[in-house]
């Protein structure tokens, strides 16, 4: 049953988008939103099941507009810091940041007074643009009871969303801790930590016992960041069965990572470049589970893919978008997918999946934040962005660190300043003796 849903699916978009998108829909002008029909050959040649037949399925006629899907910046471990956090909300108001992975044991076994340094952000990270929303935090763990109590204290410190990482391959979380990557092969204690999120954040909404910043009867969304596959487990059977029983559970909002990903022999970069990407196996669940909403994730390398995959190629509003970044000659390239060719492009659907709600990037966030300068305008439709140069935007970050971080007598010493790159051993007595 699931199977020929999925190949129902692979003949609902045309596999590739008009050959110039500069001569898509009027936004003024009421216009047939069905994507042109394509050839049967080439229907044949794109399709993963072309030597299967399909009943044709009509595509979806929602028409998206820019501001209507979201831009998620990807929580990486030692990266999305609350420096970098408010480095990138000075650059974008609309896109949901993301915490590190806070780990959920760590949250139930240590003070209350550090709570704040795990979880505090509304102060730290609210910028001149605002506030600091809209912002998620990522948990990890494998035991209910704490996913539990991490639900709690994140519903208090009025996050817009909590999310399970059923992703993460680095050896400290899928080894002997046994989370992570590691629930995929494990979904039975996946579906008890769902199940222990979603019952919790709804009787936090129903008690209204906190004060966070949502107000009462508010209930915080669960989510799950995982991948299409895992080790062996690399079947569409696999997939819909796992993310199947994560609905069942209460999840109805996904992070999905189109790559499989290895738990042993391959380090966490090479898990995030060596499977091949798999994107149709993501268009695949957003046909399956219409009712749920998914974010794709993995291989976009600019926000031109980002702005293709999320909204589709025939995306409005180029023609008042007369600045894009995306240039004519950007238009014959689609999004990256191995599964194609081995360094090619899968054609983006002429309109996504309405249930697509977005795309989630990392490694150019990591890599040349900078690139994100543009991304209110350019993928949300804002009239301006934040900063509108570069001077702008360090002179407001610097204001930040000068505030967060006051200059200490002790700041002109290089054994402090420096630290350990010069073999410095009594570090945490100097910084004890000047707070």
């Amino acid at each position: 049953k699931h199977l020929s849903r999925v190949e129902i699916y692979f003949t609902m978009y045309d596999a590739a988008a008009p050959t110039s998108t500069l001569e898509l829909i009027d936004t003024d002008t009421d216009t047939d939103t069905d994507a042109p029909s394509q050839s049967d050959q080439m229907r044949a040649e794109l399709s993963p099941t072309r030597h299967r037949s399909s009943p044709p399925v009509p595509p979806p006629r929602h028409l998206p507009r820019l501001g209507e899907k979201e831009l998620h910046i990807a929580p990486m471990l030692d990266v999305s810091t609350r420096e970098f956090r408010y480095f990138m909300r000075l650059l974008t108001k609309r896109s949901v940041l993301w915490t590190e992975m806070v780990v959920a044991e760590t949250l139930r076994h240590c003070n209350e007074a550090d709570y704040d340094l795990h979880l505090a952000f509304e102060h730290d990270t609210r910028t001149d643009n605002g506030t600091a929303h809209p912002i998620v935090c990522q948990i990890g763990g494998n035991v209910p009871d704490e996913a539990a109590f991490a639900t709690r204290l994140v519903h208090r410190y009025g996050y817009d969303r909590i999310d399970l990482n059923a992703e993460c391959p680095s050896d400290r979380v899928t080894g002997r801790r046994e989370f992570g990557a590691a629930l995929m092969k494990d979904v039975d204690t996946a579906v008890d930590m769902v199940k222990a999120m979603v019952q919790t954040a709804e009787d936090c909404g129903k008690g209204g016992n906190y004060d966070n910043g949502h107000g009462e009867g508010h209930t915080l969304p669960v989510s799950v960041k995982t991948r299409i596959g895992v080790d062996d487990n690399d079947t569409i059977e696999f997939l819909l069965d796992y993310i199947g029983r994560l609905v069942k559970a209460g999840c109805r909002s996904f992070i999905i990572h189109a790559r499989k990903v290895y738990t042993k022999g391959l380090s966490p970069a090479q898990n995030r470049s060596v499977p091949p990407l798999n994107y149709h196996k993501v268009y695949a669940l957003c046909e399956a589970f219409p009712h749920c909403t998914f974010w794709l994730n993995g291989g976009l390398r600019s926000l031109v893919d980002a702005r293709r995959v999320a909204y589709g190629a025939a995306i409005t509003g180029f023609r008042e978008d007369r600045n894009a970044i995306l240039k004519e000659k950007d238009i014959e390239d689609g999004a990256p997918c191995e599964l194609c060719q081995p360094h090619g492009i899968v054609p983006s659907p002429h309109l996504s999946p309405s249930n697509l709600h977005g795309v989630m990037l990392g490694r150019l966030a990591m890599d040349n934040p900078c690139a994100f300068a543009d991304v209110d305008r350019y993928f949300f439709g804002q009239e301006r962005n934040p900063c509108r140069t570069r001077r702008d935007l360090i002179e407001r970050y610097a204001t930040w660190v000068e505030r967060v971080y006051p200059r200490r007598c002790c700041d002109d010493d290089p054994a402090v300043t420096l630290g350990r790159s010069l073999g410095v051993e009594h570090i945490p007595r100097v910084r004890n003796c000047c707070p």
